[in-house]
């Protein structure tokens, strides 16, 4: 748990609650909520894997 705090901070993301077990996301994190229509929209265009323009995950390391 403690790991997995630390990693959200870093990489500023967000961790489903069975992490690195999770048959949908598997070992990706949630990007966080996009704060301003700007970044919804840039977000929108990002090649960023997603599942729609407002989910999107990544990896980490």
């Amino acid at each position: 748990m403690n790991g997995t705090l630390q990693l959200a901070d870093k990489y500023h993301a967000a961790f489903s609650g069975n992490w690195l077990e999770n048959s949908i996301l598997g070992d990706k994190a949630i990007i966080v909520s996009a704060a301003t229509y700007k970044d919804a929209m840039e977000r929108k265009a990002s090649d960023q894997e997603d599942f729609d323009w407002w989910f999107k995950v990544k990896e980490v390391n």
